[in-house]
């Protein structure tokens, strides 16, 4: 699979598009560029995710913009392991965002990828004030001579009988912040997982509880989960999932006020991570973030935290 940044990204004879931001590229993503990629194939079409290195809010309203469920890498790997041939990269900007819909078909997926079938969601929106939609891409595609399909919002999740909300990045986002990572799994189709680099913590962990952690930090546009101590796997690099427990919060035992830390135990691991881009994906929320009267409770309770990440974890097919 190709990786260009618009205007970088090479003419195209003829193409198959989907447009999007895909945060978190969940289950109503998948099922799309899943799709996508099976009319390419049948029509003999490359086929191009298009869509953007940030969200957009972000440049419009900095103050109002979501925190992301994935960054820039992990959006383009997960999108990657769908099959499609190219991913072509917006980087969104004031300037871009003053192009009206009709340019940005014009110029973009007809002058540059030389679109031949246009799938996106029903509720697509694009173009200066967001004025652009999918009849507009109707419309337009008749005048251009590509087919524009607007795909159904996914609603239904197979295997969960009681899930009955449209699968969206807002709504995940806001499970993400509450906990509820066995909701965001169903919406995901995985476990959500998080990327960043280990750095060295006040040693507490280790010196003090017996309990070494790698204290991670990540990109600060991205979603954390809630307050709390979750059940988790490790991937240090090579794919091979860890058993561990992670705690997000403020150490309220030890500190007043501090900022969240996310800190992972690495269960049965002895090895110096500094340094080192590692991911941790989310199983289950275990407890909230406690307040101890003194060590020894503190103590007594990660070993609990411990033997129960173990007991989930053995549940888990992977």
């Amino acid at each position: 699979m190709s990786i260009t940044f618009l205007p970088e990204a090479p003419d195209m004879t003829a193409s198959a598009v989907t447009i999007g931001v895909f945060d978190g590229v969940h289950r109503g993503h998948q099922e799309l560029i899943l799709n996508l990629a099976q009319r390419a194939k049948e029509l003999s079409l490359p086929s191009v995710v298009l869509t953007f290195d940030q969200h957009p809010a972000n440049v419009l309203s900095p103050d109002l913009a979501p925190k992301m469920i994935t960054s820039l890498d992990d959006k383009i790997s997960l999108i990657e392991s769908l099959g499609v041939d190219h991913v072509v990269v917006i980087p969104f900007s004031k300037e871009w965002s003053y192009q009206s819909a009709e340019d940005f078909v014009s110029e973009v997926l007809v002058d540059k990828l030389k679109v031949k079938l246009l799938m996106v969601g029903q509720d697509f929106r694009f173009g200066r004030d967001r004025k652009g939609d999918v009849s507009t891409l109707i419309s337009m595609g008749g005048e251009f001579g590509f087919l524009t399909i607007g795909y159904d919002l996914v609603k239904k999740v197979t295997g969960s009988e009681n899930f009955d909300e449209i699968i969206s990045s807002t709504l995940i986002r806001k499970l993400i912040t509450v906990g509820d990572i066995e909701q965001v799994s169903i919406m995901l189709g995985r476990l959500p997982f998080f990327s960043g680099e280990v750095v060295k913590g006040d040693s507490r962990g280790g010196r003090e509880l017996g309990f070494p952690t790698a204290n991670l930090v990540f990109d600060p546009t991205i979603v954390i989960p809630g307050n709390g101590v979750y059940a988790t796997f490790v991937d240090l690099g090579d794919g091979k999932l860890i058993p561990s427990a992670t705690s997000v919060g403020t150490r309220p035992t030890f500190l007043e006020g501090a900022e969240v830390s996310f800190e992972t135990f690495i269960i049965d691991f002895d090895g110096n991570l500094y340094g080192k881009k590692i991911q941790v994906h989310l199983v289950k929320k275990i407890r909230d973030d406690l307040k101890f009267d003194n060590r020894e409770s503190l103590i007594a309770r990660m070993h609990q935290d411990v033997a129960d990440t173990l007991d989930i974890l053995s549940t888990i097919k992977m």
